[in-house]
């Protein structure tokens, strides 16, 4: 499990998780008229106790960022998880195994109450 826990880690760094630059991403954004109101992602909220990273002011950005913030680390950890069995072979099975591990001792989706 350490094996796999600490390559995931490093997968963050070596795939770029950590690259992300808002005001890169938002900048072809605003020629679009998808999104509705990037100012939401521009405007400084109130003055932070401490630095606020890009990922911070993202999530910020949306009605619900904890709800945000859970989906892309679960999809970014998904990506990291096939990059790394992609690239290190080795991993693999390792992976494999820790993933079967946490889906066996989840309940079924049928019987979770919606929360909204």
């Amino acid at each position: 499990m350490f094996l796999v826990m600490t390559a995931h880690q490093a997968g963050y760094l070596e795939f770029s998780t950590f690259s992300f630059e808002l005001d890169v991403m938002v900048g072809p954004l605003e020629t679009t008229d998808e999104v509705s109101d990037l100012q939401a992602w521009r405007k400084p909220l109130s003055p932070p106790a401490s630095p606020r990273s890009d990922f911070e002011r993202f999530f910020a950005g949306f009605p619900r960022p904890s709800v945000a913030r859970d989906i892309f680390y679960c999809l970014e950890d998904g990506r990291v998880d096939y990059l790394l069995r992609q690239t290190y072979r080795g991993l693999a099975p390792h992976i494999e195994r820790i993933i079967q591990d946490g889906l066996s001792s989840r309940p079924p989706l049928a019987g979770c109450p919606y929360r909204p």
